[in-house]
């Protein structure tokens, strides 16, 4: 049910901030990024648990971890990212929408080298 009210303070939201953009630009704005905010933060709330229960599984099957933090850790940043940027064109920012999806692309890519550095490391002991 705390679905159910997270999507409808998101459409009181976009009522007010549709309301307030025809008058104060800035406060439409302020309302988008607060209530954009409070919904990453409770959807990151919803998933925490589930997240760690599987974390937890896998450790006590003894099975590394690592690679199962770091797809978590790329999803969550592309969600932000994603966030950031829908935020950006809804305010007319194009340019910058795109500048903040490769910021975000290059922070996945950052974060996925552990994984890269496996995977070679892995190909190269079949190989020798």
């Amino acid at each position: 049910m705390q679905l159910f009210a997270l999507l409808a303070l998101c459409l009181v939201a976009a009522a007010v901030a549709i309301v307030l953009g025809q008058y104060k630009k800035e406060y439409a704005i302020a309302v988008t990024v607060a209530v954009g905010a409070m919904l990453i933060m409770s959807a990151a709330s919803f998933v925490i648990r589930p997240i760690t229960e599987i974390a937890d599984k896998l450790r006590n099957a003894g099975v590394n971890t690592e690679f199962f933090f770091v797809a978590i850790k790329a999803l969550g940043l592309g969600y932000v990212t994603q966030f950031i940027a829908d935020t950006c064109r809804d305010f007319g920012q194009t340019s910058l929408a795109a500048k903040a999806e490769f910021v975000g692309r290059a922070a996945m890519f950052v974060i996925s080298l552990p994984l890269i550095n496996s995977l070679f490391d892995a190909v190269t002991s079949l190989v020798g």
